[in-house]
């Protein structure tokens, strides 16, 4: 579904020093011709209209939101300018999304009525000529997805309330449209275990969700429900950690995680970590006391195993010491699904297609995420300097150390396949540089990331070791050996998050891919359009550097 956000323009002049509409003689007798020669009484006419319109907007039982217009050439989603088109005469106005629901046009307020999947702003602007009023209209084209799902727009529908007889607070927030549920606990006072555990426990909240879904609360019945598990897998088991013994005062904050967050699977530890960095910006938490429980978190390892290790800094402070004695924290928050995987990159696979806008606030969202997991990791690893790569460095993605070949090739192919890239490597050594990666737990991790971070070119089949992509510099190129399913969704949108262009050889006809049904082996593969794909992508990295 299309966000398709109409603005139709009526232009009166307007006093740009005061931003209130004001006539100039001219408008001022046309308007006294009209009323019979009381232009005032005309003017309180046109106030009590436009205030009408504005209070009829805001009682409608469609949500409404302002936004801020202006004349300019450019506009901005968040932080980022995006090209808007006035139709009528072919020229620009400047859209600008302001934080939380205000909006403003020309320093003037105005509504935004929805409609179903439709935004129409109404407004006025200065005209070209102030003698003049025309009717212009501009159209942004955005899925809905891509405006709704960034931290404020998940803060601004979260369904919060307070627990009396705990003196807590909560807050859920939808953290993808469907399945990962946000949650955050605020202690107020510091009551008992049992208490706690009674009150805003897993069960107590189950309750109190599905209560608050039979109340029919919008907000509450497009979240996620609370999942009955506590099998640490989809959904943590924060219980343990509620609560404070006599005479203790909360403070902290704690993260509850599952043991996703901390695995070997770059796909599955990336999408968990991403999704309780969206967690703490949607509520506005800078930094967390400590990650629990204690074999997925606080503290964490150096030299790094996982990725876990190395992305930290986005959750604790640097000292990494998770110091606490005991239960008693102000806050806990965890996110959890009714599925086995917990994180909103599962969910977000599905709207691949569907595209969003570099300046989308569901784009900027990603790539916010991307800078600062990238950022953090270099610096914890120091490796601040980019690359000096001088020409494309080609990097191919091997998965020969998987256990049973799973989305590999067979022995048979993988040595015409191999063969095929150490050849063509040869014949390109001064054009290009190469390296194939082969990546298991016998690897540093770090080892990984100083690797990894010198491609400007991936390459390989489907799996989680194209994930790596995070650790490139913005605007690589990604090659994914991959059936059509597979090209689908996962590392295409990842590439799309993160600013890399993306290939997927299942797209070319004549690809000659096929896969075992058991185990996903790939049996056959054109590997000269492989190639070709190839040649053509390093092309265009040449082109760039030259």
């Amino acid at each position: 579904d299309n966000n398709n956000i109409s603005i139709t323009t009526m232009n009166p002049p307007s006093d740009n020093s005061t931003g209130l509409v004001k006539p100039n003689k001219s408008w001022g007798a046309e308007r006294q011709t009209a009323s019979g020669g009381k232009g005032a009484r005309g003017t309180i006419y046109l106030i009590l209209f436009m205030v009408a319109v504005l209070v009829v907007s805001i009682i409608k039982t469609h949500r409404s939101s302002m936004m801020n217009v202006s004349p300019g050439n450019s506009s901005q989603f968040g932080n980022r300018p995006i090209q808007v088109n006035v139709r009528a005469n072919h020229s620009n106005v400047a859209l600008s999304r302001k934080s939380g629901n205000s909006f403003q046009f020309a320093n003037r307020t105005v509504p935004v009525n929805e409609h179903g999947n439709h935004l129409d702003i109404i407004s006025s602007r200065e005209a070209d000529n102030p003698s003049q009023s025309a009717n212009q209209t501009v159209t942004v084209n955005e899925p809905a997805h891509c405006i709704n799902y960034s931290p404020e727009s998940i803060r601004a529908s979260r369904v919060h309330w307070h627990v009396e007889a705990a003196d807590a607070n909560v807050s859920m927030y939808s953290l993808s449209p469907q399945h990962t549920l946000g949650v955050q606990i605020t202690s107020l006072s510091g009551r008992s275990q049992e208490i706690m555990r009674k009150y805003v426990g897993r069960s107590a909240l189950i309750q109190e969700q599905q209560k608050i879904m039979r109340n029919h609360s919008s907000n509450a019945n497009s979240h996620p429900k609370m999942s009955n598990k506590r099998d640490n897998a989809s959904a943590p088991d924060y219980d343990k950690y509620l609560g404070c013994a006599s005479g203790q005062k909360p403070n902290g904050t704690a993260v509850v995680v599952v043991q996703n967050f901390y695995c070997a699977n770059m796909w599955h530890a990336l999408a968990n970590i991403h999704g309780i960095w969206l967690l703490l910006q949607t509520a506005e938490i800078e930094s967390a006391t400590i990650i629990l429980p204690r074999e997925y978190g606080s503290p964490f390892k150096f030299p790094p195993k996982y990725i876990a290790d190395v992305m930290y800094p986005l959750f604790v402070d640097r000292s990494n010491s998770g110091a606490h004695s005991q239960n008693c924290y102000e806050q806990i928050l965890f996110m959890e699904t009714p599925r086995y995987r917990p994180g909103p990159y599962w969910e977000y696979l599905k709207l691949r297609g569907k595209t969003c806008s570099k300046e989308s606030p569901y784009m900027i969202m990603h790539f916010d995420f991307y800078t600062a997991a990238r950022t953090a990791t270099m610096e914890l690893l120091g490796l601040q300097n980019a690359p000096n790569n001088t020409r494309p460095f080609v990097c191919y993605m091997s998965r020969r150390l998987r256990d049973e070949r799973r989305r590999y090739f067979s022995p048979q192919l993988q040595t015409v396949v191999e063969e095929a890239i150490d050849t063509w490597a040869k014949r390109n050594d001064g054009l290009v540089a190469f390296d194939r990666l082969e990546f298991d737990e016998n690897v540093p991790f770090e080892e990984q990331v100083e690797r990894s971070r010198q491609c400007s070119v991936l390459f390989g089949p489907h799996g989680a070791g194209l994930g790596h992509m995070l650790w490139m510099e913005s605007g690589g190129s990604v090659i994914e050996i991959g059936d059509k399913s597979e090209c689908a969704a996962y590392f295409g949108e990842m590439a799309s998050w993160y600013g890399h262009s993306y290939t997927c050889l299942s797209e070319f006809n004549g690809h000659g891919i096929s896969q075992s049904q058991k185990g996903g082996i790939y049996q056959s593969l054109n590997v000269t359009l492989l190639l070709k794909v190839l040649d053509d992508v390093v092309s265009k990295e040449l082109a760039h550097i030259s």
